[in-house]
């Protein structure tokens, strides 16, 4: 018999509970304190633990524990049936630390960092140049192009690669040496492109887990790590001891290429990029941006088919699911999160506060919503106070109501650190001190039964959105030179977040949408499209949405139209259609134009939408989310007011 609401309230579901990361630092952990704090974390209401093994504290002590080693693999196992006894979940960061690497990464499956290497030459001349001890790494690319105002004229670049020459030191590879290279008449630029040979290594790993972080765009590369870090876990702890493998933030500094681009690049764009690859970082004459969108585009499908979805698939055939924060990826920020089972937000630094979490919570949300993920999780109260053990039981709850309405359902707190019992207390530097050596946990299950109550209202039925906001990601990959593209903050510097939290604020609850939802458009509930900040879209998503307006439904674009189309290729053509298909909308009124993305956007939604939820007094802190099951609508409302 199914039970009442009231009764929900009452016994909120087990599986709704919040969970908590646990760090071990240096894994120097013992059975009679594991089974001590598993007790603190379920009275107070903690449904589940996500283990990471961090570096150590004393780096020569003997009880830190040799990663992989057999007293890994038995505290470990030991840990995993100590949960489940308890009717509590496990989580495991594969590896130690992040972003995912180890010891037995070898370089040719690290993450590269591309740069250039230029000189500027006048001929006619014949040039040599002894690159020897002037640059280190492997080069990917060369080549010469005239300059003229600062750009590169395309008509004139040659691939120079076949004319570097091995140097040897008495019969060893030593350098590389360019020789006679005729110079036409003008003003050149030689650019040699450098694979360096100094890449990441895993950040704060424990003893035994140090190395090189893996090619994030290499499927072989994604493989081979989960055979190494996580299939002899499955094979020791059992199949289903771990319910779900996490992936923390994408913290990949620098990783901007991989070894397959060229092949690849020519595969999915049609043309060869070796000889634009200029563009990357300096400006080839009318085709500068096209290139980077080719480019950016072909790492980002390469990042979530490698990375991405192959950790997922590897989840399954290990009995398990994944968890994935996606935040830090070059890619389509949604189709990241949302090859995860469940994709994970996060909450950084202080949000006790009302205000639309873009960049670490509502793309993940969105996502979820999208590719309907039942469970949305979120890394809660991350430096929510510096310093530490500032954080107080007030400022957890209005931080959780925070998350809780920007559409995530699950809490995993940042977090519980082991300490000896009666040894001195330990605190990870970037967590807030939940865990039984901080002075107020006595109280702290009063929150842990709230989180469990909210949470299992917010994982009944389906969430309601009638808005949705198109994510400019086109224009993002197409103004930035190569880099390691954070595409979660390049959105939200792109939309505002005082734009964001205007809409928010007068009561419009609304998914972020890419391309692929768009083309899909008949599947979902939106009524409602808004674009801003947007010049560039591929032109089938331009017909996508001229059918959904044609259909009855509200586009609304701010500032302007979008004119142009994506990539190099029939440029000219994609960049008509786009511009036309957009023109039309608007003359024919299946479009409204508004003069900015602020009050006149505002404007047009009070007048043509109206609010799911209208707040009068004090809106710049009330905020809220609409579910809908089969018995009723479900409003999670919360004042996230200090006063």
């Amino acid at each position: 018999m199914e039970r009442t609401y009231l009764e929900q309230l009452r016994q909120p579901a087990a599986a709704a509970r919040g969970k908590t990361r646990w760090w071990w630092y240096g894994c120097r952990v013992d059975k009679d304190n594991i089974s001590y704090q598993l007790d603190q974390m379920q009275e107070a209401g903690i449904g589940g633990v996500e283990i990471q093994i961090l570096y150590a504290l004393e780096a020569g002590s003997r009880e830190n524990l040799e990663y992989f080693s057999p007293e890994f693999f038995d505290i470990l196992k030991f840990t995993g049936e100590e949960v489940h006894k308890r009717g509590m979940t496990m989580d495991l960061t594969l590896g130690s630390s992040w972003p995912f690497g180890g010891p037995f990464v070898p370089f040719v499956k690290s993450a590269p960092v591309v740069y250039p290497y230029a000189i500027d030459v006048r001929g006619p001349s014949v040039f040599s140049y002894d690159f020897t001890n002037r640059m280190a790494g492997e080069i990917v690319g060369g080549i010469m192009g005239r300059m003229e105002d600062s750009e590169m004229l395309p008509e004139t670049i040659q691939d120079i690669s076949s004319l570097l020459e091995e140097k040897l030191l008495f019969s060893w590879p030593w350098g590389t040496q360019l020789k006679n290279l005729e110079v036409p008449e003008g003003n050149y630029k030689i650019v040699i492109f450098l694979a360096g040979q100094f890449r990441e290594h895993v950040l704060m790993p424990s003893r035994g887990a140090q190395g090189y972080v893996i090619d994030h765009n290499d499927a072989e590369a994604s493989r081979f790590f989960f055979a190494q870090a996580g299939t002899p876990l499955v094979e020791r702890l059992g199949r289903g001891m771990v319910q779900s493998f996490f992936c923390d933030s994408l913290e990949l500094f620098g990783h901007n290429w991989t070894g397959k681009i060229y092949d690849e690049f020519e595969k999915r764009r049609g043309y060869s990029l070796k000889p634009y690859i200029y563009a990357l970082w300096g400006k080839v004459k009318g085709m500068t941006e096209e290139i980077r969108y080719d480019f950016h585009k072909t790492m980002s499908e390469l990042t979530i088919e490698n990375f991405f979805s192959v950790m997922t698939e590897w989840c399954h055939e290990m009995g398990s699911t994944s968890r994935i924060q996606a935040h830090g990826t070059w890619g389509d920020i949604l189709q990241a999160y949302g090859a995860a089972d469940i994709p994970e937000g996060e909450t950084f630094s202080e949000w006790d506060k009302y205000s639309v979490n873009t960049v670490h919570r509502r793309l993940a949300s969105s996502a979820g919503h999208v590719y309907h993920r039942h469970i949305i999780s979120n890394e809660s109260f991350t430096w929510l106070r510096f310093p530490r053990f500032t954080e107080t039981p007030e400022q957890i709850k209005i931080a959780a109501d925070s998350i809780f309405v920007d559409g995530m359902n699950q809490i995993v707190n940042h977090g519980y650190t082991y300490s000896q019992k009666d040894g001195e207390p330990m605190a990870f530097y970037a967590s807030s001190h939940i865990c039984h050596t901080n002075t107020w946990w006595k109280y702290y299950k009063n929150i842990g039964r709230y989180i469990n109550r909210v949470c299992d209202f917010l994982q009944r039925g389906e969430p309601v959105s009638r808005i949705c906001i198109y994510l400019p990601q086109h224009d993002i990959w197409a103004e930035n030179p190569l880099g390691d593209i954070h595409m979660c903050m390049k959105l939200e510097e792109r939309l505002e977040t005082s734009v964001i939290d205007g809409i928010a604020r007068e009561g419009y609850w609304f998914d972020y949408v890419n391309d692929d939802v768009l083309g899909r458009w008949e599947e979902y509930s939106y009524e409602t499209l808004i674009l801003m900040e947007t010049d560039r879209m591929p032109v089938k998503t331009a017909e996508s949405i001229q059918s959904f307006a044609m259909h009855g439904n509200l586009v609304i674009c701010a500032g302007r139209l979008p004119s142009q189309g994506c990539g190099l290729l029939q440029k000219d053509e994609k960049d008509k259609i786009v511009s036309t298909l957009f023109e039309e909308m608007r003359r024919q009124g299946n479009l409204i134009f508004a003069e900015d993305k602020k009050d006149a956007l505002l404007n047009i939604l009070k007048q043509r939408v109206c609010p799911d939820l209208k707040v009068g007094t004090g809106k710049e802190s009330i905020g809220y989310v609409h579910r809908k099951d089969k018995n009723a609508d479900i409003y999670f409302t919360a004042n996230m007011s200090l006063l």
